[in-house]
């Protein structure tokens, strides 16, 4: 009820001169448009059916720790030793 209220006062200061032809440039653009948003609607639909199910999603930052973590390790155990006026 409210929403027709608003669009019956705003009839007055719309200008339908600016509306433009639906698919003026082709189908094209539209579905360049969507497919992005359609890509993660996707994934997310494949991720949400896996919870739903049950089944253990592996953590995207192992890899990443497995190439990390060994570097780090290997700079905690050097003898040098950091303090805060070395990092100033």
């Amino acid at each position: 009820m409210t929403f027709v209220l608003i669009w019956v006062l705003s009839l007055r200061d719309m200008e339908f001169a600016r509306l433009q032809p639906i698919l003026s440039e082709g189908i094209r653009p539209v579905i360049t448009g969507a497919v992005i948003p359609s890509g993660w609607m996707g994934e997310v639909f494949v991720i949400g059916s896996l919870l739903i199910a049950g089944v253990e999603i592996p953590s995207p930052i192992t890899p990443l720790r497995m190439v990390f973590e060994p570097i780090g390790k290997m700079i905690c155990k050097s003898d040098r030793k950091v303090t805060r006026a070395s990092l100033v």
